[in-house]
């Protein structure tokens, strides 16, 4: 079989992803000012594996770019996927689940049910990475998402999310006591610039939970399967057993959780 590169042109960066025989060979992200040079792109990858991408490799592409780009990218024969088929073939890859429900954290939040060959888009919403980086930067300066994640293991978000045990001194009915009640609920002074990472990183992700366990209720599948990037900083984890233990719902972080759509790209382009 060819090998193939699939190329994910994102907003603030470019995953890309090469495969041979269904194995991954390749992967890197591009975030500086070449990340959506493609002729750039394919050398790289082409000069780092000894690929020949002129005669035996197939490229496929998907992204918001890939609509700005579209002649460029015949220029170079590089086929194009539409993002949300290449979001489920890049959830399926070495997937033993048949049905999910796909919680896209990238820059934005698209929710996808998978059931077999059937799958339906729920829709999203814009809180994502994108809302993350830019409050972090409105209220912490101009740090980068692994910084911010680095600061929020070390803070703790009750010091500025209202919890359930805040407002009446205990659990509720199906509410245990340290669950949010509103984030942000209660900032003071006294909060750390760790603890505001921590409420900003649990703002978004309990958001998109929430949403996710939205998606759940609609259609009886407790399997979330995450992609991108944003799910897999490590303060996540205390969040999602959280989310997982009050919805009774299950967090799936994949191998390669960030290139999954890159890698349903170069899936697409090998015609599976």
């Amino acid at each position: 079989m060819k090998a193939s590169l699939g190329i994910d042109m994102g907003i603030s960066s470019t995953k890309v992803v090469g495969l041979k025989d269904y194995n991954i060979i390749y992967l890197k992200s591009f975030d500086g000012p070449m990340r959506h040079d493609i002729g750039y792109i394919i050398n790289q990858f082409a000069t780092e594996t000894g690929t020949d991408t002129e005669n035996s490799c197939q490229v496929c592409a998907t992204g918001v770019k890939t609509i700005s780009d579209a002649a460029k990218l015949a220029s170079h024969n590089i086929s194009v996927c539409d993002e949300f088929t290449a979001c489920i073939l890049g959830a399926k890859y070495n997937n033993p689940l048949n049905r999910f429900i796909i919680a896209g954290f990238g820059t934005g939040t698209p929710f996808i049910m998978v059931d077999g060959n059937e799958s339906r888009h729920f829709g999203g919403f814009g809180i994502g990475g994108g809302t993350l980086n830019g409050l972090s930067k409105l209220l912490l300066g101009d740090i980068c998402i692994d910084q911010l994640s680095q600061m929020a293991e070390k803070g703790n978000p009750a010091n500025v999310n209202l919890l359930i045990k805040d407002v009446c001194g205990d659990a509720m009915p199906q509410l245990p006591a340290d669950i949010t009640a509103s984030n942000f609920g209660k900032i003071n002074q006294n909060a750390s610039n760790d603890d505001i990472a921590a409420g900003l990183l649990s703002l978004i992700i309990e958001t998109i939970g929430s949403a996710a366990n939205l998606a759940s209720q609609i259609c009886g599948i407790k399997d979330i399967v995450t992609i991108g990037r944003l799910a897999t900083l490590p303060p996540n984890r205390k969040i999602f057993d959280a989310l997982e233990k009050l919805y009774d719902i299950k967090f799936h972080v994949p191998e390669h959780c960030g290139y999954r759509t890159a890698i349903g790209a170069t899936l697409y382009g090998q015609g599976i």
